[in-house]
């Protein structure tokens, strides 16, 4: 961008030196208008050009507008830093090597396969998920194997590179996302750094709010297609795909984190229906808004979330992790909404962070394990039996955690929910958080165990 200005101001001395050196004749007069006329209006154009790229950034976009006291966006990098309740610092973010290898060492348990066939190559006695993990990250995409691999384990890290593979399994084991550059042919490799960014994103958010069903994070080096190339991230609902763009790229860490968090809002919003019930678009009048009319609600936070009610429910939800207290103070009826559909009463204003609502909702006897019992019925039964092993038995029940449900989802405060749940129908949420699963599973094998024993 720097280049940009100097380079225009370089065009702009230059043709305004070229004036004061011209021939007199006719000829020599036009061809120095022409020329000098090319210089000035490459000049203008490069010269535009940053400042409509500069336009992605707050700082500048706030400057360029005539409400400076309305930000571009409802959270910025201070307030990333200092949001209450973050498990630790972004800029001090960074798991040990060791935390993901024992992470990936966990899946090497449960069913193996006698013999399995990937890419033209036959593996021998391999873990089922181990193979389930390189079909999801490569997408059964046909891709040149290591002949000296004897393993499925090695043909993954042979691909990635060891902690990157960790790290992406630990992103879809974790949060449902994955965030493989090869099960998108557009999409470019996340850097290290920037899987960093996303598990610490993700991290600052309840566990019950990630989805079974695995959505997909790309990464594309260009532009956006369209408004000027400054979007910096889209959220496919129907395709469940995050895309970050050029910009984002280029964007700090802690910009990065903020837009993770307001693409997960549009997806969160989408999945409960928030952001098109009647209840939310009313808050800022959405429904009065007609064509091009420009919504100044008070209670609208940024510039962006101007744009739909689409944008001010994403902008908001965001707002609600990272930048609390203005949302209380300027759209309090949202932050109320927010706190007890999408984050069932969990609140972040100080790093009292606790919510006994939702230690209440996942108590382990409000989970019902009847359908996940059933799913691994053939595994529960050879183990009880001494014919199945007990990681195999684990194994099934550790595959089949979005099996386990609440055995009611009724909560009685929070003045917006019942007007909420009449605009769509029951869903699975909240989603059962994954140390919960592990408590339900682990309480199967020692209620069967107890069995036993008697």
């Amino acid at each position: 961008m720097v280049f940009n200005v100097i380079l225009s101001v370089w065009m702009s001395v230059k043709s305004i030196l070229m004036s004061n050196n011209r021939d007199t004749s006719f000829l020599g007069r036009y061809l120095n208008w022409i020329q000098g006329t090319r210089m000035k209006i490459l000049s203008i154009y490069l010269l535009s050009f940053f400042i409509f790229s500069q336009a992605a950034y707050a700082d500048f976009w706030d400057w360029l507008t005539p409400t400076p006291n309305v930000p571009a966006h409802s959270v910025s990098d201070h307030q990333v830093q200092s949001a209450s309740c973050l498990t630790e610092r972004l800029t001090r973010y960074g798991k040990s090597d060791l935390f993901f290898q024992d992470y990936f060492d966990e899946l090497k348990s449960g069913e193996k396969e006698s013999s399995t066939y990937i890419n033209g190559k036959t593996f021998k006695n391999q873990y089922k998920n181990m193979s389930d993990l390189y079909r999801l990250l490569t997408g059964y995409g046909n891709f040149r194997m290591d002949g000296s691999c004897e393993d499925i384990e090695c043909e993954i890290y042979s691909l990635f590179g060891k902690t990157y593979a960790q790290k992406l399994t630990y992103i879809a084991k974790e949060f449902s996302f994955n965030a493989s550059s090869l099960v998108n042919k557009k999409g470019s490799s996340f850097s290290e750094s920037e899987l960093d960014v996303i598990i610490w994103s993700f991290e600052q958010l309840p566990k019950f709010m990630f989805p079974p069903r695995m959505k997909k994070m790309v990464k594309d080096n260009h532009s956006y297609p369209g408004d000027l190339g400054l979007r910096i991230a889209t959220m496919n609902i129907n395709s469940g795909t995050m895309t970050f763009f050029k910009v984002w790229i280029n964007s700090s860490l802690e910009s990065k984190a903020y837009t993770i968090m307001h693409e997960f809002g549009h997806l969160i919003g989408a999945k409960l229906s928030i952001h098109e019930s009647l209840a939310w678009i009313k808050l800022s009048n959405w429904d009065k808004i007609k064509g091009d009319q420009v919504n100044k609600a008070d209670n609208l936070l940024s510039k962006y979330s101007r744009a739909s009610h689409l944008e001010d429910f994403a902008e908001s939800f965001a707002a609600y992790r990272m930048n609390a207290r203005t949302l209380k103070s300027k759209a309090p009826k949202k932050f109320e909404l927010i706190k007890e559909i999408a984050f069932l009463g969990k609140e972040y204003l100080n790093n009292d962070c606790g919510s006994s609502f939702v230690d209440e909702i996942f108590q382990l006897e409000n989970l019902s394990s009847v359908e996940i019992e059933k799913t691994c019925e053939f595994q529960l039964l050879g183990y009880r039996l001494g014919l199945k092993d007990l990681g195999t038995a684990m194994g099934c029940l550790s595959n089949n955690g979005d099996k386990i449900k609440l055995n009611s989802f009724e909560p009685k405060s929070g003045v917006y929910r019942a007007k909420i749940n009449e605009n769509f129908k029951q869903v699975n949420y909240p989603f059962i958080p994954r140390d919960k699963q592990k408590q339900v599973s682990n309480n199967i094998i020692e209620n069967l165990e107890m069995i036993e024993r008697e």
